[in-house]
C-alpha cells in the first residue's frame, strides 16, 4: 500500500513539475533575429559590381566569363583527366 501512494505522489510531482521542464530559458527567447535577409553569394557580387566603375565591371567580365565553347572544351579536358586516372 505504501508503495502505492509513493508511487502516486511521485507520479503526481512529477507531473505538476513537467509543465516547467519545457519552458525555454529567457536568455534564448530575447536574442531571437527579429529580420532575417538571405542573400546569395552571387546576388551579393552582382549588388557589388554594379557599385564598381566601368572598368572594374569590364575586368571582371573579361576574367571571369566563359562562352559556351571555353566551358564545353574545360568539361571535356576534365572527363579526358578523369579517365586516364586509373582507382
Amino acid at each position: 500500500m505504501k508503495t502505492c501512494i509513493l508511487v502516486f505522489t511521485l507520479f503526481s510531482f512529477m507531473s505538476c513539475q513537467k509543465s516547467t521542464w519545457m519552458t525555454p530559458s529567457t536568455t534564448t527567447q530575447n536574442h531571437l533575429p527579429k529580420e532575417m535577409n538571405y542573400l546569395s553569394e552571387q546576388e551579393a557580387l552582382g549588388y557589388w559590381l554594379l557599385s564598381q566603375s566601368q572598368q572594374v565591371r569590364d575586368d571582371f567580365k573579361k576574367d571571369f566569363t566563359f562562352s559556351g565553347k571555353e566551358i564545353k572544351e574545360y568539361v571535356d579536358s576534365l572527363k579526358i583527366n578523369s579517365q586516364s586516372i586509373k582507382f
